[in-house]
């Protein structure tokens, strides 16, 4: 009898397991109620004939030893169920033992006997220990779904991370990092292969235009028109990144030849003069790009990028729309701009600026009626370097305003000692850049500077080129009426050269114009064009009512169209260079 009821669970347990999830914990329940009812069947029955005195030889067991299988078989089952159906199982074996203890109670009160009783106790016993189970399980699971939500947020938040750290959110494009680390690998293979690579260093010319005219939402929608035309554009041996702002930097793999990279830098080029269509309407825009080859730019990732970025402004100051490829000089003028720059910062300090002054003559009178203050810089390493290349170096790096002050300071300095050499009170012009200009704590500083030097604002004439007239009109005149007011006198220096406006010019409270030397120079050209020039600014100073002088003046026959048509100062060679102090005493 054992062995049969083993073989019916064995039976029905299988049967279970073969079952889908749902359908489990009905079966077993059927199962069970089926077991457990043929068993009471059989119990009682055997019971009866023993009490008869009928019992059968082969039946060696008494009925506590059948229940006692029987409770065996039910703990096992509930045990089982509740492992393996979670919530209902529980449910099936609570319920299952909450019968078998109500029908015991009733067979025990039916027949008077407490026989039945270490049954209920068992019955008990199981959904105690069915119950610790139960929620044993449930902590466990709870335990497991908690380690599973950390381990899919930690899974997120490495993506995320990943992606923040290799991807530009802006175009889905890799960014500087990604891109640095896949031309390093890159680099690696080549090595490995013997194999040459590229890289290509875009940037978009007047992306600032747009920015600044349609808002930098505009800007983005260009940006990643770009990039999608550059993925599309290029195969499989590009890989296309975003470096920062509008620059674009693109490694070509497995690279044979020039011929290969400059066709597909043709390809980029034509790309960016593609119209855009911003708010309904197209906009031209077009790319400098600059190219630097491995090995032979360079053997780093490092070397290769800088001398792609050096190219790139090499076509920048070319005239833009166009491509470089690297050469060794960009990389030493490069390197000595960056190193001028580094000792501009220092020069005042080191005291390697000095000035010189160019006297400006009245052809009536012949007399020295003004001096131009001229900075130069006698650099420790590089020696005397000129005005046209540091200049625009120290404009770059934002000096300019620090050294403007120097030079008016100085120049105030020397201007006791000007007028004794000349014996009357010549101008003294002082150029000022735009830096210096709109900065307006620099009136507070102009005002100290020449009570300290004891030097009258009327005595100083104030050089600003033509096109800072342009920058910002009504910053610039608002600035300009404070200086007159302060009794500072106006002169537009290198006249004609930038973008000339008779109506600003009428505006503005000009008291001089100087004429640009080309113009000067070109006075002897046989087409007689900057003859015309000359000629018909003298005639609106004229008729403006503003002093004009020439710059540049260098030979007789310069001097002589000059005077017939009426240009009366003049500064340049043909009288004085510019000269030192102590060069001034000597003349």
């Amino acid at each position: 009898m054992y062995n049969y009821f083993e073989e019916v669970f064995t039976i029905s347990i299988k049967k279970i397991n073969k079952e889908p999830t749902r359908k489990k914990s009905k079966i077993t329940l059927i199962i069970f109620i089926i077991l457990y009812l043929g068993l009471i069947h059989i119990l009682r029955g055997y019971s009866n004939t023993i009490r008869e005195g009928k019992a059968y030889a082969y039946l060696i067991l008494d009925t506590y030893s059948i229940r006692g299988i029987i409770t065996q078989l039910q703990m096992l089952l509930s045990i089982y169920i509740v492992f393996s159906l979670g919530k209902e199982g529980y449910f099936n074996a609570v319920l299952l033992n909450i019968i078998n203890i109500l029908t015991t109670i009733l067979y025990m009160r039916k027949s008077g006997s407490t026989d039945a009783m270490p049954g209920v106790i068992s019955n008990i016993s199981t959904l105690i220990i069915i119950s610790l189970i139960s929620q044993y399980k449930k902590q466990v699971s709870d335990y497991a779904e908690h380690i599973n939500n950390q381990k899919s947020e930690l899974e997120k938040s490495q993506e995320n991370l990943y992606k923040q750290a290799h991807i530009d959110s802006l175009t889905g494009l890799p960014n500087r990092y990604a891109f640095i680390k896949e031309l390093d690998r890159a680099i690696n293979d080549a090595k490995l292969h013997n194999t040459k690579l590229g890289v290509i260093f875009a940037d978009l010319d007047s992306f600032k235009r747009i920015n600044d005219t349609l808002g930098h939402s505009a800007g983005d929608d260009v940006l990643i028109t770009i990039s999608n035309r550059l993925i599309s554009s290029l195969d499989d041996n590009y890989t296309v990144a975003r470096f920062g702002g509008d620059e674009f930097i693109i490694l070509r793999r497995n690279l044979e030849n020039i011929s290969d990279i400059e066709k597909d830098v043709l390809t980029i080029l034509n790309e960016f003069k593609k119209p855009l269509k911003i708010d309904g309407l197209d906009f031209y825009i077009s790319g400098s790009v600059g190219i630097a080859m491995y090995p032979i730019d360079g053997e780093c990732k490092t070397d290769i990028i800088k001398n792609a970025d050096i190219s790139m402004y090499e076509a920048k100051k070319n005239g833009k729309n166009q491509y470089v490829f690297f050469n060794p000089k960009m990389k030493t003028d490069t390197y000595r701009k960056t190193e001028l720059i580094n000792y501009l910062h220092s020069a005042i300090e080191e005291d390697e600026f000095y000035l010189h002054y160019q006297p400006q003559v009245n052809l009536t009178t012949g007399e020295i009626i003004g001096v131009e203050a001229l900075l130069r810089w006698d650099n420790s390493k590089y020696g005397l370097v000129s005005p046209g290349e540091f200049i625009p170096l120290a404009t770059k790096a934002g000096l300019m305003n620090s050294i403007g002050l120097w030079v008016f300071k100085n120049a105030c300095k020397d201007y006791k000692e000007l007028t004794n050499i000349y014996k009357n009170n010549i101008k003294l012009a002082i150029n000022f850049s735009l830096e210096q200009l709109i900065n307006k704590n620099n009136i507070k500083n102009l005002i100290s500077i020449l009570e300290e030097t004891k030097v009258e604002a009327k005595n100083i004439e104030i050089e600003i080129t033509e096109s800072l007239v342009y920058v910002d009109e009504s910053k610039i005149r608002e600035i300009l009426d404070i200086l007159k007011d302060i009794g500072f006198s106006i002169a537009i220096d290198d006249y004609g050269k930038e973008y000339s406006s008779l109506n600003r010019i009428r505006k503005f409270p000009i008291d001089l114009i100087k004429i640009d030397m080309e113009f000067i120079h070109g006075i002897t050209n046989s087409d007689g064009k900057d003859k015309a020039i000359v000629r018909s600014i003298i005639s609106l100073s004229k008729g403006l009512g503003i002093h004009v002088l020439a710059e540049g003046v260098e030979t007789k026959e310069q001097l002589e169209f000059l005077k017939e048509e009426g240009c009366y100062q003049v500064q340049g060679y043909y009288y004085y260079k510019p000269m030192g102090i102590e060069d001034i005493k000597a003349e």
